[in-house]
Order: C-alpha cells, then sequence, then structure tokens
C-alpha cells in the first residue's frame, strides 16, 4: 500500500507542522511505515510571485544548516509517532535558476550563473547531509547522476549538468527522466520494504 501525500511549493517547517497534525492519524491504520521524504528545495531557491522569477535565499550555506535541523526534528518527530517506521530522505536533484528563470521572460538570465554554481554547491552539501542521516543501507537513489555529464577537453575533463532532460524550465524533470526517477523509487521501495 503505497500513499503519496504531495504539496507543491512546500517548505520543510510547513511538512513539519503538517507531520505533527496529520500523521498520529495516518499511522495508527498501519503496522509498518517506510516514509520517503524529498523536501528541500523550496528552502534553498524562492519565487517571486508577481515575477515569476526564482532567486537563491541565501549567498552562504545558513539554509543548508537550518535544513539540517529541520530534517533532524522532522525524522525524531516521525520516530516519536511511529517508533518502528524507516525514513529515507531522498537526495535533491541538482536544478537551475538561471534556466527557471529564462523560461519566465527574464531579459537577461545569464547573471544567473554564478548563483546556478551556488545552488549546486549547497545542493552537494545538503545531499552530503542526506547521506549521513540516511542509515548506510537506507540509501536514496542517486538522482544527479542521470543528468550528470563530462566531456574533454584539452588538459582535462569538464563535469557539467544537463538540464536538457529538463522541461524548459529546468527545474522539472521531462516526462522521461520523471519516469526514470519513479523507477528509482520504486526500486528502492520493493528493496527496503520487500526484502
Amino acid at each position: 500500500n503505497i500513499k503519496f501525500i504531495t504539496k507543491k511549493g512546500q517548505k520543510v517547517q510547513q511538512a513539519i507542522d503538517w507531520a505533527e497534525k496529520e500523521l498520529p492519524s495516518i499511522c495508527h491504520q498501519h503496522k509498518n511505515i517506510t516514509f520517503y521524504i524529498w523536501l528541500g528545495t523550496c528552502n534553498l531557491t524562492e519565487l517571486n510571485r508577481t515575477t515569476r522569477y526564482i532567486s537563491l535565499v541565501n549567498q552562504n550555506d545558513s539554509n543548508v544548516r537550518y535544513l539540517r535541523r529541520k530534517f533532524i526534528e522532522l525524522k525524531e518527530l516521525i520516530t516519536k509517532i511511529k517508533p518502528n517506521s524507516k525514513i529515507i530522505f531522498l537526495e535533491i536533484p541538482p536544478y537551475s535558476i538561471q534556466r527557471w528563470n529564462r523560461s519566465q521572460g527574464h531579459k537577461n538570465p545569464d547573471i544567473f550563473s554564478e548563483d546556478d554554481q551556488t545552488l549546486q554547491n549547497q545542493l552537494y552539501l545538503l545531499n552530503t547531509f542526506i547521506q549521513e542521516i540516511n542509515q548506510s543501507a537506507e540509501k536514496s537513489p542517486k538522482f544527479d547522476l542521470d543528468i550528470r555529464k563530462t566531456s574533454k577537453r584539452k588538459g582535462g575533463t569538464d563535469e557539467y549538468y544537463n538540464f536538457n532532460l529538463y522541461r524548459t524550465d529546468g527545474v522539472h524533470p521531462n516526462l522521461l527522466l520523471a519516469k526514470l526517477w519513479m523507477r528509482r523509487i520504486a526500486t528502492k521501495i520493493l528493496h527496503q520494504c520487500y526484502r
């Protein structure tokens, strides 16, 4: 029995508030529960509802530290509500502020290329923490591997993310990539819940 609970644009504190209110009744209905939690994107970037552009919330890693504390808080809350549950945080795939803002009609989206690099660094730190908070046997799929590309050049190799596998907005995966990621999650569910 798999139940998806999604909230568009949800921030981690909203998820904690929801879990505190709703999880006790949901958990009461089931004996064993494994939670797959995919949060954090909307805490690292914010949407200006007027312009529809997104920007970094912080240039430093203070939001990553905040998310670390909140993920621990959420894990402790779930463990308190359902002590024998498994909790797996899913890693956050890379996404592009520059491409999103281009798709929203920004006149000069190239100014966001440095923000994209800062965002990728923040995602690396957050995903490293997610790997730590998940027990070694309960790993998240590595979504970034599906879009990571390398190109050889004289004197070295460059690594980059191929955002062409996303919709034109640079945030949401295209249909094929979404199916691949869903399959990766389903494989984890089969391995972790039905072994």
